[in-house]
């Protein structure tokens, strides 16, 4: 892995588009169906959506609202807590899917996403970010939970490139994005390396998503930009910038994927706003659990 390279592009700028202002906004998912946009609030304790150019508040809770995912049936996978939830799509829950049991009580799941083959992949960690307290679990479909990766802080971004081979995975401190070679019918990690080593006047790397070209748009966490990143070389692409220095996720929708929105937290410069910005390259549909 070699350092960062830079090519000069000109930055592109996001425009915030909602109302809501969450507390600590992440895990976006667009769902193609509804041209809408689902996000959590972690601190606010709520999922939120926006459609037809309003945002509004889908459900609110009791614990913490980690992670959203698109279901096989047509509802939402929720990440509460410790729990995995399903939903509808009014925010009712239907049923419990699994509950990660072997984490400490006072633990929480942070970011999640599902995987080619319709597993929920969602991370844990401690209410003070302890350092190697955290893990990576695999839910299946039938509920069956699986611990991946542990001695993790801040468990955040996850992609797989377009051929489904390779895992991209990043715990947040480390300021890297590890490749690990993916087994898609199994779910197995194998040969983990650094991808990606984030300079340390670039923020934090937090969430992240893919696009078709197989470049990976990181969100700087304390830098106000998402930027994308090619991980086969280390090349810095382009930058996103936002109004808001705690920039925490991002994911392509529209109706030709080629909108990138961006989640934020409140901080004193930041507001906690979506934002929403053109990109020049389009990204993929995000996978389903249970398929």
């Amino acid at each position: 892995m070699t350092s960062p390279k830079h090519t000069h592009d000109s930055s592109l700028v996001a425009q915030a588009i909602s109302s809501i202002e969450s507390g600590l906004g992440e895990g976006p998912l667009w769902i193609p169906e509804e041209q809408a946009l689902y996000w959590v609030d972690i601190s606010g304790q709520s999922l939120n959506c926006f459609a037809d150019g309003e945002a509004s508040v889908v459900a609110k809770f009791k614990q913490p609202v980690c992670a959203v995912a698109k279901v096989k049936e047509g509802g939402l996978l929720l990440a509460v807590g410790l729990k995995i939830l399903l939903l509808d799509r009014n925010g009712r829950i239907i049923r419990q899917i699994a509950e990660l049991s072997d984490a400490p009580s006072n633990h929480r799941c942070n970011d999640g996403k599902v995987d080619p083959h319709g597993r929920f992949w969602v991370g844990t960690m401690s209410p003070n970010a302890k350092e190697g307290a955290g893990a990576l679990y695999r839910v299946e479909p039938d509920g069956q939970t699986y611990k991946v990766l542990e001695g993790l802080c801040i468990p955040n971004g996850m992609a797989w490139s377009s051929d489904h081979k390779t895992f991209y995975f990043i715990d947040s401190p480390t300021r890297e994005v590890w490749a690990h070679n993916y087994e898609p019918s199994s779910g197995c990690l194998a040969d983990k390396r650094v991808a990606i080593r984030i300079p340390d006047s670039m923020g934090i790397p937090d969430g992240m998503a893919i696009d078709r070209e197989d470049h990976l748009w990181i969100a700087h966490w304390g830098d106000a930009m998402v930027r994308c990143w090619d991980p086969r070389t280390s090349e810095l692409i382009r930058t996103v910038r936002t109004d808001a220095a705690l920039t925490t996720s991002c994911c392509f929708g529209g109706a030709d994927l080629d909108e990138l929105f961006i989640t934020t937290a409140s901080g004193s410069s930041s507001n906690g706003c979506v934002f929403r910005a053109n990109a020049p390259s389009r990204g993929l549909l995000p996978f389903v659990f249970g398929s």
